[in-house]
């Protein structure tokens, strides 16, 4: 009682008991509350202190209705309908109450979630949920009985009365069904700007016409001056970037494949008599090539033995392992024969 009074002064001193959205209301009351508890938060800490912890689940914050989709696209939850995708016809779907929305879940997966009404006899209608149906039988529209939420915007209903006063009535309802049809596959802004353009306009108009405004324009693609490339300028950096003395078809340096640690070995060929030069770039470029494969072969390796953090191969410990594993791991000098001979 004591914060509904609270909350009561707040809403006099403010001025006025409008609020813009629920977002705003429920700001307002949380501030309420906090400037109320404030001079509380002592004696709550002492109590906290205190307090043994909830050993028990927590509560529901939602209750549960099933109910069936009619012949309508529509489900009656306490008391209020509301509309569903024409999909789920016939369907039963679990409905999650909770305290400002609804979720409605057909078999294990959420379809849809509603705004939740207060009251009764009251509805929230998607026109989108029910357009397509409607199309196949455009007699139902005019004697629809939540006729008035298939107007999105004032614009929309505007424009029905004016095709109910240009066409018949079959012909303007049909009309109308379409041009909503296309607010509900494309922008609902974008249909209701060109409905606008059309009123404004005068004179009579169809769905066609509102398809035509929708369609997109481009804007002209502008003409660009040929440029000439001096390929000559490619060259010269190439050249620049060899830093390669003497004839460009020199032999490729040897690279012969070794058994190391890494899988691969590197055995350049002889020195200036081959063309190889000690900090030759294209030697450098080969080397890279070599360690590429071989680096990312012991990478994918290492992922897939889900080795502990901090266990590699240089913290690994041969002694850990049977002699005769550790004399087939143990790295032999070129050129031994013997199976248990090590590097001195």
């Amino acid at each position: 009682m004591a914060v509904l009074g609270k909350s009561k002064l707040a809403l006099t001193l403010r001025g006025s008991r409008d609020f813009s959205s629920l977002a705003t209301y429920e700001t307002f009351v949380q501030g309420v509350l906090e400037r109320r508890n404030r001079s509380r938060q002592e004696r709550l800490r002492e109590e906290l202190a205190v307090m043994r912890p909830v050993r028990r689940d927590a509560l529901v914050t939602h209750s549960h209705q099933r109910v069936r989709v009619s012949r309508n696209s529509l489900i009656s939850v306490q008391g209020n309908a509301y509309s569903v995708p024409t999909s789920l016809i016939g369907q039963y779907v679990n409905v999650h109450i909770h305290e400002w929305h609804l979720e409605v879940y057909h078999q294990t997966q959420q379809v849809l979630t509603l705004p939740r009404l207060s009251g009764q006899r009251r509805h929230h209608i998607n026109y989108r949920h029910l357009i397509d149906s409607l199309l196949r039988k455009p007699g139902g529209f005019r004697d629809y009985r939540y006729r008035d939420a298939l107007f999105p915007t004032l614009v929309f209903q505007r424009a029905w009365e004016h095709l109910n006063a240009t066409y018949a009535p079959r012909k303007a309802d049909l009309i109308y069904l379409r041009v909503l049809h296309l607010a509900a596959h494309q922008l609902q802004s974008d249909v209701a700007a060109a409905l606008g353009a059309l009123l404004e306009a005068g004179g009579p108009w169809d769905d066609t016409l509102v398809a035509q405004q929708l369609q997109p324009t481009f804007a002209p693609v502008p003409a660009l001056p040929a440029v000439a490339v001096d390929l000559q300028l490619c060259d010269e950096l190439l050249r620049e970037g060899s830093h390669v003395a003497g004839d460009a078809t020199r032999p490729l340096p040897h690279v012969a494949p070794a058994h190391g640690r890494g899988g691969v070995g590197r055995h350049p060929g002889p020195g200036p008599a081959g063309g190889v030069v000690a900090g030759d770039p294209l030697l450098h470029l080969l080397e890279q090539e070599l360690e590429g494969p071989g680096d990312r072969r012991i990478a994918r390796l290492l992922k897939a033995a889900h080795l502990p953090a901090g266990k590699t191969l240089e913290t690994f410990s041969l002694q850990r392992l049977p002699l005769r594993l550790r004399r087939q791991l143990t790295p032999r000098p070129r050129g031994s024969s013997s199976p248990g001979a090590t590097m001195s």
